[in-house]
């Protein structure tokens, strides 16, 4: 009989979770709209898009060494292409600093 192997806690993925989340929280109390985003029939939509302070800051979320796959890499070209930035973040500090430079 095959041996079956069972994680039964996934510590990565509940951490980058768990950055977005308290991004998500510090950012509402600080006057930002925070939107979940995802594409119809698409992939590679960057996480999270915030708006406020006269602009719109989509950011992709990513564990500490991860970068963002081929789709997400292919999107956030096609957007840099017309002007706009998705940020790769990945933790509250650096969400916290990119939303900073933007709250005047």
């Amino acid at each position: 009989m095959a041996e079956i192997k069972i994680k039964d806690y996934e510590f990565e993925r509940s951490r980058e979770a768990n950055e977005e989340n308290e991004s998500v929280i510090w950012a509402e109390n600080n006057g930002w709209e925070v939107r979940k985003m995802e594409y119809v029939r698409r992939r590679g939509c960057a996480d999270r898009f915030f708006f406020g302070y006269g602009v719109i800051v989509p950011i992709e979320f990513k564990r500490p060494g991860k970068e963002p796959d081929v789709h997400q890499a292919k999107d956030h070209a096609r957007l840099a292409e017309v002007g706009v930035k998705v940020h790769v973040c990945r933790s509250l500090t650096e969400v916290q600093a990119m939303l900073r430079k933007h709250m005047r």
